[in-house]
């Protein structure tokens, strides 16, 4: 299998709020390597995108294989490490898996709903915690950065700056 021999680093966010990230597909993701026992090392480094955040665009983890390709968010790095035979729900049942399937629906739907809610609308959330998280890289992604995330799931959310259009 690939994932035994070969360098897997996971590109996540910086360590923040005394947990390895913030962003639930990143703990996601690095649970997963580490209940399935996958040789990884970490790296917030700006390897992808040209920001110090995982994807460019600061909320996708990215999992590089050594003489391989990245393979990027959650699924599709679940589905890459189940396929090389890290596959921790091989055991269950259907009706486990179904079970499972149904608590990961909920979690990345209306709870991850209202946690966007909860940190990119509340401005006082957004200004002293969330948007500090996006500050960290070098100029001028520290700049950038914030203000593509903020926009970008305000956009999904629905939310759109009625202000800034007026102009």
């Amino acid at each position: 299998k690939v994932m035994v021999k070969t360098k897997v680093t996971l590109h996540l966010q910086p360590p923040t709020w005394g947990l390895p990230s913030c962003q639930p597909d990143f703990l996601q993701v690095l649970t997963y390597c580490k209940l399935a026992d996958v040789n990884f090392t970490v790296s917030q480094e700006a390897k992808f995108g040209g920001s110090a955040m995982a994807d460019g665009k600061g909320d996708m983890p990215v999992m590089h294989i050594e003489n391989c390709e990245a393979v990027e968010g959650v699924n599709e790095i679940v589905q890459r490490l189940k396929t090389d035979g890290k596959d921790l729900d091989g055991h269950l049942s259907v009706r486990e898996r179904a079970e499972a399937a149904a608590f990961i629906a909920m979690l990345q739907g209306p709870l991850q709903t209202a946690l966007d809610v909860e940190w990119y609308l509340n401005d006082s959330n957004w200004f002293e915690l969330v948007r500090p998280l996006y500050t960290t890289g070098s100029f001028p992604g520290n700049w950038i950065l914030p203000l593509q995330v903020h926009r970008r799931v305000k956009a999904q959310l629905g939310v759109y700056d009625t202000a800034r259009r007026a102009r």
